[in-house]
Order: C-alpha cells, then sequence, then structure tokens
C-alpha cells in the first residue's frame, strides 16, 4: 500500500502544532497508522518512508518521535530536505507498507535472485 505524503492537517484544514516539530511528527505518523489501520495494516507494516523537513535543526527531535513509532526491523528512510506547500508545516511523510510476512529479505551478498545463475 502506498500512502501519500502527509503533513501535520487536521480534518478542519488547521495545522497542528505550529512550530512544534515532536507535535507534528506524532500527528502524521497517527494519520498514517489510521489511514493503514483501514486496510488491515499497521506501522509495523510500512517498509519504506520518505521524510521531507523543512530545516535539518528539527532532525532530532524527529527523529526521537519516529523512531518510538516503530520496531526493529525498522523501515528503510530517506529524509530529505526542502521547502512544503502547508505554511508553517515543518515535516511531510510518505509511507509503503505490506505484509511483513509476504516480504523477501536478502540477508548476505551470496543470496542470488530467482533465476541468477552461479
Amino acid at each position: 500500500m502506498f500512502v501519500g505524503g502527509h503533513t501535520s492537517i487536521e480534518t478542519q484544514g488547521r495545522l497542528v502544532g505550529p512550530g512544534d516539530m515532536r507535535a507534528q511528527t506524532r500527528h502524521v505518523l497517527t494519520t498514517i497508522e489510521t489511514i493503514l489501520a483501514l486496510a488491515g495494516l499497521g506501522l509495523d507494516d510500512v517498509v519504506k518512508t520518505t521524510v521531507m523537513l523543512t530545516d535539518w535543526r528539527h532532525y532530532s527531535a524527529y527523529n526521537e518521535v519516529y523512531r518510538a513509532c516503530f520496531t526493529a526491523p525498522y523501515p528503510a528512510r530517506s529524509t530529505v530536505s526542502g521547502s512544503l506547500g502547508m505554511p508553517g508545516a515543518l515535516i511531510e511523510i510518505e509511507a509503503m507498507a505490506g505484509a511483513r510476512d509476504a516480504a523477501v529479505v536478502v540477508t548476505s551478498p551470496e543470496d542470488q535472485c530467482p533465476g541468477d545463475s552461479a
């Protein structure tokens, strides 16, 4: 499942946690968790996120909340910095999720893709 980028906007269109990276990160991850739940998935099913921050100085606060929301094995993550379309938004997160028990995990360089010859 692909969850498009979400910022910290409540249902009435107002920004949640102006100037507060922790509050915004919590709100975004709660929104993503709710969307995943509608599909029978949860944050533990997230395999990849892309995170956009407006300012690298907020990285530590965002990472503190982010790490508390996920468990090992943690999803792959890309974090980039840039501007966002919503005034006051400090963070945007998009996610990809799928049942982890259906995932294929490559654990060593010796593993080969199906069909590869030795």
